[in-house]
């Protein structure tokens, strides 16, 4: 749904969806990803920034989150 969302230009609604995916399993790292992406792109960095590290505490090597997070790094 979140992904729907984000399609038809509905951030703040995605991140919500997200951010309940996340809540109902924390180790849900693909949502987990994907909400750092959209805070991101609304200048959460920080919390985008945790998110990532969410998920590289579940698998380290996830290169998605990796990828990501040295983006916003180099920022």
């Amino acid at each position: 749904m979140a992904h729907i969302l984000v399609m038809q230009g509905k951030p703040d609604e995605a991140i919500s969806e997200y951010r309940e995916a996340v809540r109902l399993d924390p180790t849900y790292a693909e949502a987990r990803v994907s909400l750092g992406v959209e805070l991101a792109k609304k200048g959460l960095v920080q919390e985008a920034k945790m998110q990532y590290h969410a998920v590289l505490d579940i698998n380290p090597n996830d290169s998605q989150a990796l990828d990501n997070l040295a983006r916003l790094e180099s920022q």
